[in-house]
């Protein structure tokens, strides 16, 4: 109304700043790790929309490696998806899903949280995308995008090295021994998340912080495996060890 009684002013101007806030489309996605078929893991926040179209590319976390420029952990880039990398290689990737979800917006500008329970997934990592259109457009398109973990696995780590660095920390001060050993510092605990039994035979991929390294290990019938570090037990000496893991059955 002011807009249009008053044209021209200082009034109307922000009228109009206002109303174009108010009217202005809002889309907000947050994304959880969840079990097969994925049911509860995408919930989005929406405002003046009435649809939104989402996309899921199943993604092998190997190949995101390959393509990475500079590898630094799985928590890195499992975890935040580039404008550069998504505009170069999605492409590339395998459409799983693309499904159009009703939001139930009444066009009275408020705010609309839902939980998208229309998937049916097998375990592994996707890639989600939403739009607010179909076009899906990097850069122009109102979109949200995150990667996504659909699992039954749960993996336990603990690091503390066992009581063999202190027995040759005692022999090399006595001259009897090493200055240095190789001792269990990580361990895994990898079991499912369903029936809480150990996962055998599972990959552990674990990425070493400190050079860049990655080990792959194996489970044990208990669903249980350690890590061999090298330790230093002469005097004023320090280990530090920092790993980033990524389990898979």
């Amino acid at each position: 109304r002011i807009e249009k009684d008053f044209p021209k002013t200082r009034a109307a101007s922000r009228a109009k700043r206002l109303r174009l806030q108010i009217e202005m489309p809002r889309l907000s996605m947050n994304i959880k790790t969840a079990m097969p078929p994925g049911s509860d893991a995408i919930s989005i926040n929406t405002r003046n929309l009435k649809k939104i179209y989402f996309r899921l590319y199943s993604i092998d976390p190997d190949k995101l490696r390959q393509s990475t420029r500079r590898f630094r952990g799985w928590s890195t880039i499992l975890n935040y998806l580039n404008d550069e990398w998504l505009k170069k290689e999605l492409g590339k990737q395998k459409l799983t899903i693309s499904l159009t979800f009703k939001t139930g917006d009444k066009g009275d500008y408020k705010y609309i949280n839902n939980k998208v329970d229309e998937l049916d997934l097998k375990p592994g990592v996707y890639i989600v995308l939403v739009s607010g259109d179909k076009s899906f457009k990097i850069g122009s398109s109102l979109m949200a995008a995150s990667f996504m973990n659909i699992t039954e696995l749960v993996l336990v780590g603990t690091c503390g090295f066992r009581c063999d660095v202190e027995d040759a920390y005692y022999k090399h001060i006595e001259d009897q021994g090493s200055s240095s050993i190789q001792s269990e510092g990580a361990h895994f605990y990898l079991f499912n998340a369903q029936s809480g039994d150990p996962v055998k035979q599972a990959l552990i991929s674990v990425f070493h912080t400190r050079n860049n390294k990655t080990t792959e290990l194996t489970t044990d019938h208990d669903g249980t495996k350690n890590l061999l570090f090298p330790v230093k037990v002469r005097p004023c000496s320090r280990t530090w060890f920092s790993v980033d893991p990524l389990a898979r059955s």
